[in-house]
């Protein structure tokens, strides 16, 4: 009678294990993580789960055993890729990348079924810089298992060491999808999104980049022609009407379009070389334009 009711303390253990889980780690509403945490108490007062229980009963990963049971793996085989994956684990410990990428390979052959294999093996191969099949693993794991929010996170890892920011920040985002709380993923996101930003603005022509409006002000002849279209009265028509849509809140995209067009029309016919001018002194590969400074005072890549 007592081991039945090890059994079932055991079972219960490793639900509430499951719950808490879910919990921390999914997108669930509010309401919804009430709910559960209401049902984790219930289930603990009426199966007696005590805080030694926590600390003595044997933890089982519920969903990768039913995941074992739908796949037809025998009981041999899922010993033997536990196995190996213990061996490769330890073998990640010890900076032995290649021995790892062997025994989790020997874990895939025992269960090709399970996503946590093919995870840690893309580890070990973004360790030994094969982030190519590092992203193979990943994107196999991610088939095995789409809310596995670590096989994103280490699919970011990869798309980042190969420096393709975009499909890095997609892959980052994906994961705290799956695992909100995970401050190493909202970090790596953070940088991949300013690394993309980068070399978005480094690839674009050099008259779609942006320009410093510092630039604007220390220049005497965009401030002089500032002035003389203050001074305009058409210009200051063209600007009451912006400001009286813009107050009133109907917004008439097609006036703004025209006003637009007017402005630019005066700053050309004001000085035909305005624009073209501005443009090239704005031009960072203009070798007569000084180098842009940066916040922090480190030097520009070279």
């Amino acid at each position: 009678m007592e081991k039945i009711n090890m059994q079932k303390k055991t079972l219960i253990f490793n639900v509430l294990h499951f719950l808490g889980h879910e919990i921390g780690a999914s997108d669930l509403t509010e309401e919804k993580k009430e709910s559960i945490e209401v049902a984790i108490q219930c289930l603990e007062t009426a199966y007696e789960i005590t805080s030694e229980d926590r600390q003595n009963l044997h933890k089982v990963d519920l969903l990768n055993q039913i995941r074992v049971l739908a796949q037809g793996i025998t009981e041999e085989q899922q010993t033997a890729a536990e196995h190996h994956k213990n061996l490769g684990n330890n073998a990640m410990k010890n900076g032995e990348y290649e021995e790892a990428v062997r025994e989790y390979t020997k874990a895939i052959e025992s269960n090709p079924k399970n996503a946590v294999y093919f995870c840690n093996r893309a580890a070990a191969y973004s360790r030994l810089d094969n982030n190519e099949e590092a992203i193979k693993d990943c994107k196999q794991a991610i088939v095995l298992d789409p809310t596995y929010g670590k096989a994103y996170g280490r699919l970011g890892i990869a798309y980042s060491n190969l420096n393709n920011w975009a499909e890095a920040v997609k892959a980052y985002e994906k994961s705290l999808k799956y695992d909100p709380q995970n401050s190493g993923y909202q970090a790596n996101l953070r940088l991949a999104r300013e690394k993309l930003i980068d070399s978005m603005e480094s690839a674009a022509p050099p008259q779609h980049r942006p320009i410093d409006i510092t630039q604007f002000i220390n220049n005497e002849s965009f401030l002089h022609m500032a002035r003389e279209m203050m001074a305009n009265p058409d210009f200051q028509n063209i600007m009451s009407g912006i400001m009286a849509m813009s107050q009133s809140g109907d917004t008439n995209f097609e006036a703004l379009f025209q006003a637009g067009q007017n402005l630019a029309t005066q700053m050309q016919n004001q000085d035909p070389r305005f624009v073209e001018n501005l443009r090239r002194q704005f031009d960072p590969q203009n070798p007569n334009n000084p180098s842009p400074r940066r916040d922090d005072g480190s030097c520009s890549d070279s």
